[in-house]
C-alpha cells in the first residue's frame, strides 16, 4: 500500500527509530474488486516493539484516512489533520497543541537534509528536530 509505509515509518519513529519485531495484517474485503483485481484494496497490521510499543494500522485506496496518534505514559500526539501530507497539519499533544512558526514544509526540509548527509558523510536527522515546533 502506497500510504501504508508513512504509518510504518512514524510509528517506528514513535517507538524511538526501531523497527518491529513482529507484524500481522489482514487484507479487508475488496468494495471495488474490478479495481482491484490483483492488489488489496487496504489492509488492516499490527506492528509490535521489543519494549512492548503497538501500532494499530490501517491503509486502503479507497478510503481517506490522514491522522496518526502516538501514546504512551508520559503523554500523546496526535496528527488530526494532514499527518501525512506536507502542509496543514493539525497537531494536538497532551501537552497542548502543536504549533509550527513559521510553518514547515516537511518534503523540502527532508530533502535538504539528505543533501547535506551527503555533503557531510552522515546519517539523516530524525523527522522530530525538522523545523521550530512549540507547544
Amino acid at each position: 500500500m502506497d500510504l501504508g509505509i508513512y504509518i510504518i515509518h512514524g510509528a517506528c519513529m514513535a517507538a524511538g527509530g526501531v523497527a518491529p519485531v513482529a507484524v500481522t495484517a489482514r487484507e479487508i474485503a475488496k468494495t471495488k474488486p474490478k479495481l482491484f483485481p490483483e492488489v488489496e484494496e487496504g489492509m488492516n497490521w499490527t506492528m509490535e516493539f521489543a519494549d512492548g510499543a503497538v501500532c494499530e494500522a490501517f491503509t486502503s485506496y479507497t478510503h481517506s484516512a490522514d491522522t496518526f496518534r502516538a501514546e504512551s505514559p508520559r503523554g500523546w500526539i496526535e496528527f488530526k489533520e494532514h499527518a501525512f501530507t506536507y502542509r496543514g497539519m493539525v497537531v494536538d499533544t497532551s501537552r497542548g497543541p502543536l504549533h509550527f512558526d513559521p510553518p514547515v514544509n516537511q518534503q523540502a526540509l527532508q530533502m535538504d537534509d539528505f543533501a547535506q548527509c551527503i555533503r557531510e558523510d552522515r546519517d539523516p536527522a530524525l523527522a522530530a528536530s525538522w523545523g521550530a515546533a512549540t507547544w
